[in-house]
């Protein structure tokens, strides 16, 4: 028969708005979880937990797959208890996250601090697996449908994507969470037949609703009560919090300084006591800077010119400075401690912004009304590449933009401001004369790495000696380089060595001057790569394809991985023999929740392709994430903000899935469709992507923020469209020919989008985002090798199979 004259069969309405509900639910959930671990964990553990619930969605596959039969008999009966447990499920589990008494510092040596991180794991999944049953379970019965139902699963998970940062905005974590069990219960509502439960459920729906703008009053996620460094500095925050408030990219808290405490990073050591009052701001209580007002004390002012804060303006003399990254503002007040006249600041966080020009501002009142003086909510990045203006100075001090996306994707501490590229970006901005100054911690492989960096960047502004362009000082657990497109004057290196005198810091590398040491090495170094490629741990430059900078051991060296297994979370973030465990565990839990139901399971038809059928979703899964990860973290530089990208690209993916899943039903139904049009397609996308991507980020950077939302969406739609097509119409052909594997295909898709996503992070730090976009390609064309298996004779009418709800 014709796929043209047999259009797919309607799916009843009532379970296209359950399954859209439930997804919703779930994604909104799978975001959260990232923000909830990013404020009681290390945030690059989201990732984990996030892992574990797409294996929980594999388990409930598992699970429909042992109970079809039981299902089919009474379909109505199951969907509402798999609804209930949804329901019940989320708030239990919020709970539980919130409560639960967690080490943010999970040492994996260590079962007093494993064994509760686990438990915190399967605490979270409870809503992956409940609500997995119940999207499960209505693509099962409607198999024979899959297009339609596949696009409404994709669809609410769209909508789940979006609403997850507006409610964390609006409404707070747990504001979110109640949101969340709002749709559920919503869901269970359709679910059940008329009569009480229905109108109790109702009634919950509405209960809840109501209490989403007070959700966070009553269940607030604690925070930590110290603020902990690398290097053993602490803050500790005390009781008296005086701000807080969500957004997708953090929870923002700001405490008053307990006299004692009060202080500032990166400063000399002749810096002496604060006598003015402090506030100090957090982010996920992971991350801090102190809220100075400098107005009222000679002693502060005279501690910034202490401090590397003013080191390039007392040094350099720079009258124009521009700032990645405000903070709390003590770059701004060491720019005008120098002297400078006009300062442009950028700020990442909308909160950060708010905290000057709103909440504290006449703490930054002397900053804000100085002429001259401005500061942008922006990405800094995307405001390097949109800006007009030439500055003397380009200053950014301890900045990372780390983001923990959702969707499963492993994000490695990828960060696009410590990439050869972002350097180059950044000396774009300064004049002929022009520096730029980057503050880091004073680790040795940390400046090493940034100085290769630095230098691959300024090889393209000056043909001048390196080593009499550069200086590396350092104070405290930070280290500043600071380096000029021209060489530093003699009246510039006294003053430079005034300076460290003055505000008793070290230097590593001054110009005109042998101090010794392996930084001043690598300055002098006549061949640096080779210098790099000797070293024992990876300095090599990075590149905006491979931005993983805290990358620093090498996937061979298992002797140095080892050694770092014992460090708390903080710092283990690129360790590769840790992200090789976890790709084997990843591995040995889907082969057990994939294998296992196979061998037990007695009623599966005889001819039922299981090779087939596990090659082709598993490779739909993997190829799937591989692509969507990828594309998230690459538009971040187009798009212009981590947060946009994450919003954009998974809801703009997933909407375009769900309708290239029910646009193309009638012509991808059964064995007669062209599926080599699907990785064919793709491959055209990403050449076209790999070749002209860097050319359109750098046309989008004038653009308006609309406009550049806009393209994200665009680029991302064309790849939708053709993943819409593998999953379902793989189900449709298996629904003809082994309808008992169906349920097992989706717990073998959730498996490989774990997998994948691991695997994706690996191949991304080792071989570049063009190449893993590639890898996804391949992928599509193992699917389309392994499709013949599915193309079997189809089951005859009278077989059992999964027709619709029946009970």
């Amino acid at each position: 028969m014709s796929t043209l004259s047999s259009p797919e069969p309607r799916a009843p309405a009532r379970d296209l708005a359950v399954l859209a509900l439930v997804a919703a639910a779930t994604l909104l959930w799978e975001v959260l979880v990232t923000r909830l671990c990013a404020l009681r964990l290390a945030f690059h553990y989201g990732f984990l937990i996030v892992s574990g619930g797409l294996l929980g969605m594999g388990a409930a596959g598992s699970l429909l797959f042992v109970w079809r039969e039981r299902i089919l008999a009474a379909p109505q009966r199951w969907l509402e208890r798999f609804a209930l447990a949804a329901l019940v499920s989320l708030p239990a589990a919020y709970l539980w996250m919130v409560r639960f008494p967690i080490d943010p510092d999970v040492r994996v040596d260590r079962w007093e601090t494993l064994l509760p991180f686990l438990a915190y794991n399967l605490g979270a999944v409870l809503p992956f697996l409940a609500g997995g049953l119940v999207i499960g379970q209505l693509l099962m019965v409607h198999a024979a449908r899959i297009h339609r139902a596949y696009a409404a699963d994709l669809g609410g998970a769209a909508v789940g994507a979006m609403l997850c940062p507006l409610l964390l905005w609006a409404a707070g974590a747990a504001g979110a969470a109640a949101a969340a069990a709002v749709l559920l219960a919503a869901a269970g509502t359709l679910v059940m037949p008329p009569g009480p439960r229905r109108r109790g459920l109702g009634l919950v729906t509405l209960l809840v609703l109501a209490a989403v703008p007070f959700a966070e009053s009553w269940l607030p996620v604690p925070s930590s009560n110290e603020i902990r460094y690398e290097r053993g500095q602490s803050v500790r925050l005390g009781e008296e919090r005086v701000y807080s408030r969500w957004s997708a990219l953090s929870r923002v808290d700001v405490y008053r300084v307990a006299e004692d405490e009060r202080g500032m990073f990166m400063e000399g050591e002749a810096v002496t006591a604060f006598p003015e009052e402090q506030l100090f701001i957090t982010q996920d209580s992971s991350a801090g800077t102190f809220l100075h007002d400098f107005t009222g004390t000679p002693e502060g002012r005279a501690n910034l010119a202490r401090s590397l804060y003013g080191l390039g303006t007392e040094v350099l003399g720079a009258k124009s400075v521009f700032i990645v990254g405000a903070g709390g503002g003590a770059d701004l007040w060491g720019a005008l401690g120098g002297g400078a006249e006009r300062i442009k600041a950028v700020e990442l966080n909308r909160q950060i912004v708010e905290l000057h020009t709103e909440v504290f501002r006449e703490r930054s009142s002397a900053l804000l009304e100085r002429p001259g003086v401005e500061i942008v909510h922006a990405e800094g990045r995307a405001a390097l590449l949109a800006e007009q203006e030439r500055f003397d100075l380009l200053q950014m001090s301890g900045i990372d933009t780390w983001t923990a996306l959702a969707s499963g994707a492993y994000m490695l501490a990828e960060n696009f401001l410590y990439t050869v590229e972002a350097l180059e970006d950044m000396f774009a901005v300064t004049g002929p004369e022009g520096a730029v100054q980057v503050t880091r911690l004073s680790g040795e492989v940390e400046v090493l790495r940034l100085l290769g960096i630095v230098h691959e960047a300024w090889q393209g502004t000056s043909e001048a000696r390196f080593e009499d362009c550069v200086a590396v000082i350092h104070a405290g657990d930070f280290a500043s380089i600071l380096c000029r497109k021209v060489p530093f004057t003699g009246e510039q290196r006294a003053r430079l060595m005034a300076f460290v005198e003055r505000a008793g810091m070290g230097a590593d590398v001054l110009p005109g001057r042998t101090l010794g040491g392996v930084v001043e090495a690598f300055v002098r170094a006549p061949d640096k790569a080779a210098f790099q490629a000797a070293a024992a741990s990876r300095i090599d430059p990075v590149h905006d394809d491979r931005p993983y900078f805290f990358h620093f051991t090498r996937f061979r060296d298992w002797a140095a991985a080892k050694a770092l297994l014992h460090a708390p979370a903080s710092q283990v973030q690129g360790n590769p023999l840790f992200v090789l465990v976890q790709l084997g565990v990843a591995v040995l839990l889907s082969a057990l929740l994939l294998l296992l139901p196979l061998r037990r399971r007695a009623v599966v038809e005889p001819d039922a392709p299981r090779v087939a059928t596990l090659g082709y979703f598993l490779a739909v899964g993997v190829g799937f994430v591989a692509l969507e990860v990828t594309l998230m973290q690459q538009l971040t530089l187009l798009v212009g903000h981590p947060v946009y990208s994450i919003t954009v690209t998974l809801a703009s993916i997933l909407l375009a899935t769900g309708l290239g899943a029910w646009g193309t039903q009638r012509w991808f139904r059964d064995a007669s469709a062209p599926f080599l049009l699907v990785p064919a397609t793709l491959a055209v996308l990403v050449l076209a992507w790999n070749a002209q991507g860097a050319e359109l980020v750098r046309w989008a950077a004038s653009q308006s923020q609309a406009v550049r939302l806009a393209l994200g969406a665009l680029v991302v739609a064309p790849f939708g469209l053709v993943l819409g097509v593998p999953f379902a119409h793989g189900i449709a052909l298996l629904e003809r020919r082994a309808p008992s594997l169906v349920p097992w295909a989706w717990a073998i898709n959730a498996a490989g989008t774990v997998v994948g996503s691991i695997a994706t992070a690996i191949a991304s730090m080792e071989l570049g985002f063009p190449l893993v976009l590639l890898a996804g390609v391949a992928c599509y064309v193992l699917a389309w090798w392994s499709r013949s298996g599915l193309c079997g004779p189809a089951t005859p009418l009278d077989s059992p199979r999964a027709t619709g709800p029946r009970g």
